[in-house]
């Protein structure tokens, strides 16, 4: 490995083979003008809760950057969900009694992210969602609206393209500052 200096900053390269994968286009995800379906995604579904009414829609960019880590306990039942078939418009189909143990399940294994998903989505901190006076039919209202909403998102191929994402930023952030010098 040898480095080359370019205005200032060391920049390592290499000789070694070039990677067996393909290198990640990460212009392949750029938006395009919603279509008519992501619209009405996108439209607010207005949810009453905790004597108040929110507008429950599409994460933005920050609060999908807010919300990841709270997502990865749900990986488990996102999994479980993907594998099961789906309708014509893509929705998983789901037995009332799957429905149920999926729901138990995301609550016992992800409590904590189910009201940090809540709070993202509400704008009320968690310390606030966690109050005596709290319905939990209400946080419940709102999170099974925030995940119809997001579901999309956290699909395994957007998971992979975030890692390769941040894998490439780990690698460059090593190899800068281990080439580089404050002095």
């Amino acid at each position: 490995m040898s480095a080359e200096v370019t205005d200032n900053l060391n920049v390592a390269t290499s000789s070694a083979a070039p990677p067996t994968e393909p290198p990640l286009n990460i212009h392949q995800h750029i938006p395009h003008p919603p279509t008519a379906g992501e619209e009405m995604v996108n439209k607010p579904t207005m949810v009453k809760a905790f004597g108040r009414e929110y507008a429950i829609k599409r994460f933005s960019m920050a609060q999908v950057f807010s919300s990841v880590e709270y997502v990865a306990p749900f990986g488990f039942i996102l999994e479980n969900i993907f594998a099961l078939p789906t309708d014509e418009r893509g929705i998983p189909i789901l037995t009332r009694e799957q429905k149920s143990q999926f729901v138990v399940t995301a609550l016992s294994i992800s409590g904590p992210s189910c009201l940090g998903l809540i709070s993202v989505a509400t704008g009320e901190p968690i310390e606030w969602l966690e109050t005596e006076d709290k319905n939990p039919i209400d946080g419940l209202k709102i999170l099974s609206e925030v995940l119809a909403k997001n579901l999309d998102f956290f699909t395994r191929d957007n998971i992979e393209t975030v890692m390769g994402l941040i894998a490439n930023l780990t690698s460059a952030v090593a190899a800068f500052s281990g080439k580089t010098s404050l002095t």
